[in-house]
């Protein structure tokens, strides 16, 4: 069985930055729940998030295949600080296809040694979210790429802990076939390390609707969400 990591983000405003507070529950065996910060492309922030979650915390950033990603991966590292990395930023990053995967598989391959422990890495931030703009097609040849150039280079399960499309579960319910089945489904999702969810849902099911409170994807049910995408392997 592979381990899982399973992500729920929600939105919180601390003065007037949104930060996200990102809990992470990672079974290698059961560890508990660590604290996170999502510093994304934040990164006047880096080092208080770094300071703030501390040895065994973990932080998420956005980054591309270039030296400077490659530093706050490392500084992070050397703290005990875990990585998420986001990559592929649409709408507004370089084009997501089979050339940018190929990249990041050069620049994990050619910094290896550098890293300490794995570093996990978020392919697709909510494809399934209107505002990413995605193009299907596109963004599952970019999948399939990274994650076979990755496997073939002998870079997983680490330095690279492949995560799944970070998909917005509120926005999946009843869309399978048009937000899930076209990056590849199952089939390929099954082949990455872990999994990577945005559980949005309401924290208080006695104020939802009583349709949200019904739907999995739209109360944030991760057991069950994983269970309907037919996701196995994986521990919980």
């Amino acid at each position: 069985e592979k381990p899982a990591i399973l992500i729920s983000i929600m939105k919180w405003f601390v003065s007037i930055c949104l930060v996200w507070v990102v809990l992470l529950g990672f079974v290698q065996p059961a560890l508990g729940f660590s604290l996170g910060l999502n510093v994304a492309g934040r990164f006047q922030d880096f080092d208080r998030s770094v300071a703030a979650v501390g040895s065994g915390g973990w932080i998420s950033i956005m980054g591309e295949p270039n030296g400077q990603t490659l530093g706050y991966i490392t500084t992070a590292q050397s703290k005990g600080v875990k990585v998420i990395l986001r990559i592929a930023h649409a709408p507004n990053g370089p084009p997501v296809g089979a050339q940018y995967a190929d990249e990041w598989a050069s620049f994990f391959e050619a910094n290896k040694g550098s890293f300490t422990v794995p570093v996990y890495v978020m392919p697709l931030n909510e494809p399934n979210n209107a505002q990413e703009n995605i193009d299907y097609p596109s963004a599952k040849a970019y999948l399939e790429r990274l994650e076979s150039q990755l496997a073939a280079k002998g870079l997983r399960p680490s330095p690279v802990f492949l995560l799944t499309p970070a998909l917005d579960s509120y926005q999946l319910s009843g869309k399978l076939s048009t937000a899930y089945n076209p990056l590849g489904g199952s089939e390929l999702f099954n082949k990455f390390d872990g999994i990577a969810l945005h559980l949005y849902g309401r924290m208080n099911c006695d104020t939802a609707t009583v349709v949200e409170s019904a739907d999995w994807y739209m109360r944030g049910d991760w057991r069950a969400i994983t269970a309907d995408l037919k996701l196995t392997g994986f521990k919980p």
